[in-house]
């Protein structure tokens, strides 16, 4: 009786705080944020994005699983010539201790053809652009076990494993599609793999995957979408027809990516930019 007690004064505090000022961590509805969305040149065409790329040496592109299919073809090549020549390797989000052929191989058995199409497609697209493909995730069973309480143990291994890759010379450059919760914070529960390859003197720029059409089947994935009915039609960001991006640099800080009063998950200042996909 206490516990439950406890937990309903808990519930309680948080929707207290969250009613104080629901719009203020809400991109769409935050009044300075509107401001500067409204900004000429906020949005910008594509070609612009080659300044970014080339400053940095692994670019992270933050996306929800599953989410995504179709879209991330034409992400990958857009990107590529960005990269100009230089040799650069395409990393997976997959068990290290396994290569994209094997785990392509695996993925053809019953149940798993949602990871095939989703793997399959950005394959394709890797090997097109000539991009050397290397998995990095952590090859340990125990690390995929966690809720999303910690992913320090696979951000660190996963950081390593891309940086050792540029300084072997296995490539110059680097490309990645990973889940957002990797690249946002969640309060200090973990840390980032931007800031784990800060600490192996790699840099990163991380980039959000934004669908306007987003929407999110699973329950353990839904806190993380950054978009996901959160913001209303004519008031939130825009739906191109065709790829775009902005910079975060001058939106307020603490705006949330699911603003919700127990919860606040990632922040989009955890992210340097958002590539617009269009919509489907």
């Amino acid at each position: 009786m206490l516990r439950l007690l406890v937990t309903l004064i808990v519930w309680t505090c948080a929707g207290l705080a969250w009613a104080a000022a629901p719009h203020d961590q809400n991109i769409c509805r935050n009044v300075d944020a509107r401001k500067v969305i409204a900004q000429t040149g906020f949005v910008q065409a594509m070609p612009a994005f080659a300044k970014v790329v080339s400053e940095t040496q692994i670019v992270l592109l933050g996306e929800l699983h599953f989410d995504l299919v179709g879209s991330r073809k034409k992400v990958i090549e857009t990107l590529a010539p960005m990269f100009g020549g230089k040799k650069t390797c395409f990393f997976y989000e997959l068990r290290s201790n396994k290569s994209i052929g094997e785990h392509l191989a695996d993925m053809r058995r019953p149940n798993y053809e949602m990871n095939l199409e989703q793997f399959g497609e950005i394959h394709r697209a890797a090997k097109a652009a000539g991009f050397v493909e290397i998995t990095v995730d952590s090859p340990n069973e125990d690390d995929y076990l966690m809720d999303l309480s910690d992913l320090n143990a696979r951000n660190e291994i996963m950081a390593r494993n891309m940086a050792q890759a540029l300084k072997s010379g296995r490539c110059e450059k680097g490309l990645m599609i990973v889940g957002k919760a990797h690249l946002a914070r969640e309060g200090e529960t973990w840390t980032t793999i931007q800031k784990y390859l800060e600490s192996h003197a790699v840099t990163s720029t991380a980039v959000n995957l934004q669908n306007s059409k987003e929407r999110v089947g699973f329950s353990s994935y839904a806190e993380l979408a950054s978009w996901n009915g959160v913001c209303p039609k004519r008031t939130g960001l825009p739906t191109p027809q065709d790829l775009r991006f902005f910079a975060h640099k001058d939106l307020p800080r603490g705006l949330v990516f699911q603003p919700i009063a127990d919860r606040p998950t990632g922040s989009w200042s955890d992210f340097n930019y958002t590539i617009l996909l269009p919509v489907r």
